[in-house]
């Protein structure tokens, strides 16, 4: 059974809430909290010890504010005392003196927003391929915000006993969030433990959130000298918490005689929300994925992230990296249109344009033999035929039907360059494994137990490599107390830094086991050369080695196939087929099952309505968790892992993300004979897609 924030609670523990502001822009001029009963406490701004923002990865947000409002449900105050209720009344009766502005919303992110961060890309002569160009096609396209929607919601518990601040929170990167809080409160880091509880899929959004909530828990106890546990509820937790930003992504394409692509300008807008970050790791993998997995000889790309007025984002699994890969596929689609190929041939044609000519590549290998598993040629021509015959979509029949075929790359430097402690750059990541008496063995690790499987699948591969038992590995439970910093929690950073100081661990003990006594210990480390991004040393017994292969990426291809009902333009998807080379994976039925929820959720994000954000009127948040579909909904889904016993696993979790949402737009635009532009495509979509 898993544990949650609420369970672990402590019976005397007081509860907290927090006090937000009720407009969405605007400026405090004067907070009068009410008397407080015995026992109730508060924290206003001032009463910050240390830093006042916290930051993670290039993401800011106060802790609380103290005059300037930016979003509706902003924190201004913290309360804690025994009773809830009582917290309600006290909360209610805050008197807030506040001047109100209108927030600025343009038509799109096109307006003239500020702008927070511009990165520019390129390679060849842009403007004489467009000169000499014999048709240049344009395309615009839209992915909204997404929310996370993990299984528990966000809480902490903390409890400051005058030497020590012991908290337990759901977070994905514990000794990040023990240095956020250290500074918080101004105290060295052997006074703040971080006892990280398990966490379900929460799609990376069990960090900067995280950070937050763990801080005002922190700030309450420390006044309190008393443990407190803050616990959003669901409503709270969607309205207030950071989402991934939305996008607005234009591209032109300038094309050749023959339709042969001559030149790509990409222009990227990201929405930065009210509290922009400084340095966006989203918006630096939109830019270099701005293409997709094609090459071409001229290309030029800018891209933008812009201080708007909508609420703060954060970290999102694929962020960046999917809308961008999303647009470029879309694009892709109306190219194969105008060449008079099938997306299996021009995507092939285009792969070898690349240089990337070897039949037995990873790209050629998934597309090849995810077209094989879907009957893709054949059912693309079928439909495309019926396409043809009708002139209008209520002709088409009933149902109308459509494929669409995608091809993706996930690069492996991504998930440690993006997530690191706030305010610097981790220098290195350990690992420790024990060898105990009765041959068991403890794995010590900070990456959480999740549901990307990564525990179980550490217990394997150690049981293989130093052939005991799986029942006699266990991994210790996650408190910075305890174990090593392995850094934030990824499959892909399992993938890439876990498990080589896994296997490193485990041939040390093999060699020490014959010869010491018991208990064996064995710690490897590994340190970021950050002069290359993407390179890694693992560094151990005193000599150092470059680690080869992290610049690598895993590949998928992605077949979605649909129907479409022609009156109320509801879709039924009919199967999912993807194809992953993945690199050898040690649990082969936890990668499986972690893959088709990962399918899952990015299909319910690709083609189910959202809800409003907070303070907007137009913002809607598009789901990747609660809105998977009902069982009745269900489709077929057949995932394929291309392995390579040499190889070592590559990470694979962000794959569904960047492949189904293009290949279930191409899949609608298919049935419909309408170019989708935009994610998530609901009725309403379609519906304005036909009126224009």
């Amino acid at each position: 059974m898993r544990t949650f924030i609420q369970d672990i609670a402590p019976k005397r523990a007081l509860r907290a809430t927090v006090y937000r502001a009720p407009f969405r822009k605007g400026t405090v001029s004067a907070v009068q909290e009410p008397s407080l009963p015995r026992g109730y406490f508060c924290i206003r701004p001032e009463d910050i010890p240390g830093q006042k923002v916290l930051s993670y990865s290039g993401y800011s947000l106060p802790i609380l504010s103290k005059s300037e409002v930016r979003y509706l449900g902003e924190p201004l105050l913290l309360f804690c005392g025994p009773n809830a209720e009582v917290l309600g009344k006290i909360s209610a009766s805050v008197q807030l003196s506040f001047e109100e502005q209108t927030p600025v919303e343009y038509k799109d992110l096109t307006g003239p927003y500020p702008e927070a961060q511009i990165i520019n890309l390129g390679h060849g002569d842009v403007d004489l391929a467009f000169s000499l160009a014999e048709q240049i096609v344009e395309g615009e396209y839209r992915t909204a915000r997404q929310e996370h929607c993990y299984p528990d919601t966000q809480g902490a518990v903390a409890d400051w006993n005058g030497k020590i601040l012991i908290l337990h929170a759901a977070t994905q990167d514990p000794f990040g969030l023990q240095s956020a809080i250290c500074a918080c409160l101004s105290l060295p880091q052997r006074k703040v433990r971080v006892v990280a509880v398990p966490v379900g899929n929460s799609m990376e959004g069990k960090l900067l959130s995280s950070f937050l909530v763990a801080a005002h828990a922190a700030l309450l106890s420390f006044k309190a000298e008393k443990p407190v546990v803050l616990i959003y509820d669901r409503e709270e937790d969607l309205r207030f918490s950071p989402k991934n930003p939305q996008f607005l992504i234009r591209h032109q394409t300038a094309l050749d005689r023959d339709g042969g692509t001559m030149a790509v300008r990409v222009q990227i807008y990201m929405d930065g929300g009210c509290y922009p970050p400084r340095d966006s790791g989203a918006l630096r993998r939109a830019v270099h994925s701005a293409w997709g997995a094609y090459q071409i000889p001229n290309l030029e790309v800018t891209g933008r992230a812009l201080a708007t007025d909508f609420p703060p984002i954060g970290p999102f699994r694929a962020s960046g990296r999917a809308p961008a890969i999303f647009a470029a596929e879309l694009h892709s689609s109306r190219l194969e249109e105008i060449a008079q190929l099938d997306p299996y041939t021009w995507k092939r044609e285009n792969l070898a344009k690349a240089g990337r000519r070897e039949e037995s590549s990873p790209p050629f290998t998934v597309l090849a033999k995810a077209t094989e598993m879907s009957d893709f040629t054949r059912k693309y021509s079928a439909y495309s035929a019926v396409k043809k015959r009708r002139k209008t979509i209520e002709q088409g029949g009933y149902p109308l039907r459509g494929i669409g075929l995608s091809l993706a790359s996930q690069n492996e430097g991504g998930p440690w360059a993006c997530m690191h402690a706030p305010e610097e750059s981790r220098g290195s990541c350990a690992l420790k494994l024990v060898l105990e008496r009765g041959s068991r063995v403890r794995i010590y690790t900070s990456l959480v137990d999740c549901a990307m499987g990564i525990h179980g699948m550490f217990i394997q591969r150690a049981a293989q490599l130093l052939d005991i038992d799986p029942d006699r590995i266990s991994v210790q439970p996650v408190d910075t107390q305890d174990v090593p910093d392995t850094g934030p929690t990824s499959l892909s950073l399992a993938a890439m830094v876990g498990f080589p100081l896994l296997e490193q661990c485990c041939h040390a003990l093999q060699r020490r086991r014959k010869n010491a006594t018991l208990p064996i210990e064995v710690r490897r480390s590994l340190s970021l050369d950050r002069t290359r991004p993407g390179r890694a040393h693992h560094s151990g017994q005193g000599r150092t080695k470059a680690v080869e292969g992290m610049e690598e990426s895993s590949w998928a291809a992605t077949v979605v196939e649909l129907m479409l009902d022609p009156v109320t333009f509801q879709s039924t998807c009919r199967g999912v087929w993807m194809v992953i080379e993945s690199g050898r994976v040690w649990n082969r039925k936890s990668a499986l099952r972690v893959l088709e929820g990962e399918i899952l959720r990015a299909l319910g994000s690709s083609r189910l309505p959202g809800y409003p954000t907070a303070g907007s009127d137009r913002g809607f948040a598009c789901s990747s968790g609660d809105l998977i579909p009902g069982t009745a909904d269900l489709p077929e889904i057949r995932v394929h892992l291309l392995e390579e016993e040499s190889a070592d696993m590559k990470g694979f979790e962000q794959l569904p993300h960047l492949g189904v949402p293009a290949a279930y737009a191409a899949a609608i635009s298919q049935a419909t004979g309408l170019y989708i532009d935009q994610i998530p495509i609901t009725a309403e979509v379609i519906q304005q897609c036909l009126e224009t």
